[in-house]
């Protein structure tokens, strides 16, 4: 049955419905408005970043979708938690009174989503949905190929601008322009304010994707979720190596290619191993 997670929350629509209308739009604006002056159609060089847009635009929106169509919940599952009931209390096993089921170490309740996540690492308003066990590896690869994408992007625009367009932003306007592109957009409606409003939107994407990608890549690396990294819990670190094969599966080197390359996952996401029963591992 089709779920819709953009629905949950209206921060979850904005932020969602943002970044479906950007994707499309500015993989427009690159390829065939700042591509052909930049490297006219035809030539090698043309169809090179042509070919690495349409790589881009692929893992960007197969990743995104697999984010979202991922189900990380712990909906349809039935766990049982350790029959000792110390033991449970020990590896943190708690009930969760709204699901009325066990949650596992590591598994939490999300109040949006309205039900309890497989290794919860937080809810993300891009995607409307939780990042969990199963669609973490997504997330971060969502994240890695949107920052190369605006990267990319805000390397040309900034040539496009300033260099092939650079006359027409000289004007004592300029400064106004750039600092508040959405809103000069009433007062001059032309071509080259579109512009320069993607070009100022995709610099900011830049800097606010490569923070987020930065960030989370820095926990991923720490075998911690977000919750575990801000209260400085580090039991689930075996090393760089399996941290990253705990999120991204066994052949993360090539998941960075295709959202749909197999990588199994080491974990359940249930049992979990912790650094003292796996110093000898």
């Amino acid at each position: 049955m089709p779920r819709f997670p953009f629905l949950r929350s209206w921060q979850d629509f904005a932020a969602t419905t943002f970044l479906a209308a950007a994707i499309p739009i500015t993989f427009w604006f690159e390829i065939f408005i700042v591509l052909p002056e930049v490297f006219p159609w035809g030539t090698f060089l043309n169809s090179l970043h042509f070919l690495a847009g349409l790589f881009l635009l692929y893992n960007i929106l197969g990743n995104w979708l697999a984010v979202m169509l991922t189900d990380t919940s712990i909906r349809g599952q039935i766990i049982q938690p350790p029959s000792d009931p110390n033991v449970a209390r020990e590896k943190n096993w708690k009930l969760c009174s709204v699901c009325e089921c066990w949650q596992p170490p590591r598994s939490w309740h999300c109040k949006t989503c309205n039900v309890c996540i497989i290794k919860r690492d937080h809810h993300c308003l891009l995607t409307s949905c939780c990042i969990g066990h199963r669609n973490h590896r997504y997330f971060m690869l969502l994240l890695f190929h949107l920052f190369l994408a605006t990267a990319y992007s805000a390397i040309y625009n900034t040539y496009f601008i300033w260099f092939l367009h650079g006359p027409e932003f000289t004007t004592w306007f300029s400064f106004v322009q750039i600092v508040f592109p959405l809103a000069w957009l009433l007062v001059d409606t032309s071509t080259k304010q579109y512009y320069l409003v993607i070009y100022v939107i995709g610099l900011l994407g830049a800097l606010f994707v490569g923070v987020l990608l930065y960030y989370h890549t820095r926990i991923v690396l720490q075998g911690a979720i977000v919750a575990e990294h801000e209260k400085k819990v580090r039991k689930y670190d075996m090393g760089r190596e399996r941290n990253i094969e705990n999120v991204l599966g066994t052949r993360w080197r090539l998941v960075w290619l295709s959202p749909s390359i197999q990588s199994p996952l080491r974990h359940d996401g249930v049992n979990w191993e912790v650094i003292q029963e796996g110093k000898d591992k």
